[in-house]
C-alpha cells in the first residue's frame, strides 16, 4: 500500500540541521595548468559546476604569471603532468595547494577539443546534434587557445573521473557545468605569508582563514587579535572569503580601489546607518546558491536547497532594490534595468517560483508540492485524494451491506498497480462470493482480497491518483528547474555582487566602529600620515598614542627606525603599512 508521500520527485539529501554545516564547509578548488614553451593556459573548477579559465598568455622564465594566478585563486589541487609540475615545483612549494599527476594522454588537443564539446549547458539552444553543441561552447572561449582548450579538457577528465570512477561507465566524459566564465588576471601586491602573519593581519591559518566553520563568528572566534578578524563581520562565508582574498592579495588597480573607498565612505556615515543595517539583515539571508543550481543540474535539489533558493531570490531582489537609488553602491555591477538585465530575470524568476512552489507544504513533506490554483487539473487531482477516505469508507459499508450474511466486516484498498481490491478476512472467504460477483486476487495472513464491480468502477474514476499527483509535480518542478538553470549566469552574478556588498558593509562598520578617515590614493610611491592609529593595539590598549608618518619620497625608499628596546619600534613598524588616519 502506498500514501502521497511514498514516492518523492526530490531527493532530500539534507536535513534541517545539518544545512548550515553544508552551506559553510569549504569549497575545493581543482585547478589544471598546461604549459607549452613560453605559453601557458590555466582552468579551474569545483564541482558546483563553474568553470573558469585563463586564456592563453606568455610566462617568464621565473613563471611569476603562474603564481599570481595561483595566489589569486588558491586552489585545494593542482593538476597537471609530471614535466609541468616539475618545472612549477618552486611555485607550488610557496602555496598550500596539493598536486596530482595526471598523463600526457589527459592533455592531447584532439580529445580535450571532444571533451569541452560534450558540456551541456543549462542555457544553451536546444541543438540537433553535438556538432552543433561543441560550436557553441568553442563559441564561448576566445579563439586560438589551444593550451586553454587543453587545461579545460584535462580538468573535464579529472571531474569526470572524481564522478564516475568506474571504467567505461555510461556518461563518464559528461560533467554538469553551469557556466563557462573568463578569469581576468589582475594586478595586485604579492605578500608573503610570514609578513601577513607578522603584521597579524592573518594567523597561522592564512591560506584559508575562514576553514574553520566557515562564516563570519567562526572565523572572529580564531582570529581576534588579526587585522582580518576584526575587519570580518561578513554575514555569509562567501563575503568572510572574498574579504580574506582582499587582504591577502592587495589590489594594485586604482580605479577600482576608488569605488570600494566610495561605497565604504557612503554605507559608514550616519545618514546611511539605516541602509546599512538593512541590507546586512538581507545579505544575512543570502545563502551559496551555485550548489543549489549544480544540485538542480542532476534533480537532485532537496526541499530546503528549494527553500533556501527562494529565501535567497528574496533577499537578493530586496537588496538590489535598496541599492538602485545609490551609484556609489552599484557602480561595480553597471545597468541593473533593461529587459534582459540580471534584475529583471531575478524578478521573472521570483515570481515564477513562488506562483508555482508550495514553500510551506515543501518543507513540512520533504517533497516539491506544486501552489494551489497553478493547474486547475492538479487541484482537482488533490481533492479527490482528500475526499478518498471518505469515499472509501461509504463504498465499503455499502460492500459490507450487501454481503451482509457472508461477512461482518470489509474495506476497499488501494494497492500500486493493482489498483483498488475489497479486503475480507480470511476467516470469511468462501466459494459463496464468487457467485456473488467477487473475483478472488490473493490472500496475505489473515486477509484476502477480491476484485468487484465496485473496485473496477473506482480504478476507472479515479485511477492511480496518487502517482498521478506525483508524476504531475514532479514534472512541473523538472520544467521550473530547466527555467531555472537557464537563468543561471544572472543568478550567479548577481551572488556575486552580493558578495562584494557584503564585503563593502564589513568595512562600513569597521570604518564606523573605529572612527575611520578615507585615505587619499596618490601616484607614485609616498606615504602620509597623520596622526595614525594602529587598530588593533588601540582596540588592546585604551592610552595607545597615535604616530605620524612621512615617508622618504625623493631621498628614498628605505626608513630607520631607531630606539632604546621596549620604545614601541616592533609596533611603529607595523602601524605605517595598517595604520588609520
Amino acid at each position: 500500500m502506498s500514501g502521497l508521500d511514498a514516492q518523492s520527485g526530490v531527493r532530500c539529501s539534507y536535513l534541517p540541521d545539518e544545512l548550515s554545516e553544508y552551506e559553510t564547509e569549504r569549497e575545493e578548488i581543482f585547478m589544471t595548468i598546461c604549459i607549452q614553451g613560453d605559453v601557458c593556459g590555466i582552468a579551474f573548477s569545483s564541482f558546483n559546476g563553474v568553470l573558469k579559465y585563463v586564456p592563453d598568455f606568455q610566462t617568464t622564465q621565473s613563471t611569476k604569471e603562474i603564481s599570481s594566478v595561483i595566489l589569486d585563486v588558491n586552489p585545494s589541487l593542482i593538476i597537471a603532468t609530471e614535466t609541468v609540475l616539475a618545472k612549477l615545483e618552486e611555485v607550488i612549494s610557496n602555496h598550500n595547494s596539493k598536486t596530482f599527476v595526471i598523463p600526457n594522454s589527459s592533455t592531447n588537443l584532439d580529445a580535450c577539443l571532444q571533451r569541452v564539446g560534450l558540456i551541456k549547458l543549462p542555457y544553451a539552444p536546444a541543438f540537433v546534434d553535438e556538432g552543433e553543441n561543441a560550436t557553441f561552447i568553442m563559441s564561448l572561449l576566445p579563439n586560438d587557445v589551444p593550451l586553454t582548450i587543453r587545461a579545460i579538457g584535462a580538468l573535464l577528465d579529472y571531474l569526470a573521473k572524481q564522478l564516475s570512477p568506474v571504467e567505461n561507465f555510461p556518461n563518464r566524459h559528461c560533467v554538469n557545468i553551469l557556466d563557462i566564465q573568463l578569469h581576468m588576471r589582475k594586478s595586485y601586491t604579492y605578500i608573503d605569508s610570514a609578513t601577513l602573519v607578522r603584521l597579524q593581519i592573518f594567523d597561522s591559518s592564512i591560506q584559508d582563514p575562514v576553514s574553520n566553520g566557515g562564516n563570519a563568528k567562526a572565523a572572529q572566534c580564531t582570529s581576534d587579535v588579526t587585522l582580518f578578524g576584526y575587519l570580518n563581520s561578513c554575514s555569509s562565508s562567501l563575503g568572510s572569503r572574498r574579504l580574506a582574498k582582499w587582504l591577502r592579495l592587495p589590489l594594485r588597480d586604482h580605479e577600482e580601489l576608488q569605488r570600494r573607498l566610495q561605497a565604504v565612505e557612503f554605507l559608514s556615515t550616519s545618514a546611511n546607518r539605516s541602509l546599512h543595517g538593512s541590507l546586512v539583515r538581507s545579505i544575512k539571508r543570502v545563502s551559496n546558491i551555485q550548489r543549489v543550481l549544480s544540485k538542480m543540474h542532476t534533480s537532485g535539489a532537496s526541499p530546503n536547497e528549494w527553500k533556501m533558493l527562494l529565501q535567497t531570490m528574496h533577499s537578493v531582489n530586496e537588496i538590489v532594490d535598496a541599492c538602485r537609488p545609490h551609484p556609489e553602491l552599484n557602480a561595480s555591477f553597471g545597468s541593473m534595468e533593461g529587459v534582459d538585465s540580471p534584475r529583471q530575470v531575478l524578478v521573472t524568476l521570483l515570481e515564477k517560483i513562488v506562483d508555482t512552489i508550495d514553500i510551506s507544504s515543501t518543507s513540512s513533506h520533504k517533497r516539491f508540492i506544486v501552489k494551489q490554483g497553478y493547474q486547475s487539473w492538479l487541484d482537482e487531482w488533490k481533492q479527490i485524494y482528500r475526499c478518498l477516505p471518505d469515499i472509501l469508507s461509504r463504498l465499503a459499508e455499502h460492500e459490507l451491506n450487501r454481503l451482509r450474511g457472508y461477512v461482518d466486516a470489509c474495506g476497499l484498498i488501494y494497492f500500486p498497480l493493482v489498483g483498488y481490491l475489497l479486503q475480507i478476512p480470511s476467516s470469511q472467504a468462501s466459494e459463496e462470493l464468487h457467485q456473488l460477483g467477487l473475483q478472488y486476487i490473493f490472500t496475505n495472513g489473515d486477509l484476502t482480497y477480491y476484485r468487484t464491480e465496485t473496485t473496477q468502477e473506482l480504478d476507472r474514476r479515479y485511477g492511480d491518483v496518487m502517482y498521478a499527483i506525483l508524476d504531475a509535480e514532479t514534472s512541473i518542478m523538472h520544467e521550473l528547474q530547466e527555467e531555472i538553470l537557464k537563468s543561471a549566469k544572472p543568478l550567479l552574478q548577481l551572488l556575486d555582487y552580493v558578495t562584494e556588498l557584503d564585503c563593502l558593509c564589513a568595512l562600513a562598520t569597521a570604518a564606523s566602529k573605529m572612527n575611520g578617515v578615507r585615505p587619499r590614493i596618490v601616484p607614485g610611491n609616498s606615504i602620509r600620515i597623520k596622526r595614525g592609529r594602529h587598530i588593533l593595539y588601540e582596540a588592546l590598549h585604551p592610552n595607545y598614542r597615535t604616530n605620524s608618518f612621512a615617508s622618504p619620497g625623493e631621498n628614498g625608499s628605505v626608513t630607520l627606525i631607531t630606539g632604546p628596546n621596549a620604545s614601541g619600534k616592533t609596533m611603529y613598524i607595523k602601524q605605517v603599512p595598517t595604520s588609520n588616519d
